[in-house]
């Protein structure tokens, strides 16, 4: 799906714009920052019932944290696509998927390797 091109560069004009306004130290502490709040309620997440739902129908941490890290890299695809292209993303699907990622292991585990962290 291709974009107007006028559309394609107002976008393209704006991700750019945004992207100047920090220097990758200050947008590294920004994701550090951003992500305190999800890092504190991961955190709070027993290793043991990482994988587990809460109730039915609704998502487990493991869940939750496969669906940000998928909806992390469709942003970042989308961008790409849009700064390079002019292509529109495909939609993406805010629903429980059943899926997590391999190798996330703990709350704990994961936690330390969200953006920025040391």
């Amino acid at each position: 799906m291709t974009m107007p091109a006028a559309e394609s560069e107002r976008i393209r004009a704006y991700l750019i714009g945004q992207a100047a306004k920090l220097t990758i130290p200050e947008l590294v502490e920004k994701v550090r920052t951003d992500s305190a709040a999800l890092k504190a309620a991961g955190e709070s997440v027993p290793g043991n019932q990482f994988d587990a739902r809460p109730a039915e129908g609704e998502w487990s941490a493991a869940e939750v944290w496969t669906h940000v890290l998928e909806m992390s890299e469709h942003g970042a695809r989308s961008i790409a696509g849009i700064i390079e292209g002019g292509r529109l993303p495909e939609r993406a699907a805010d629903v429980i998927s059943g899926k997590t990622r391999t190798g996330l292991g703990t709350s704990s585990s994961l936690l330390g390797s969200l953006p920025g962290d040391t």
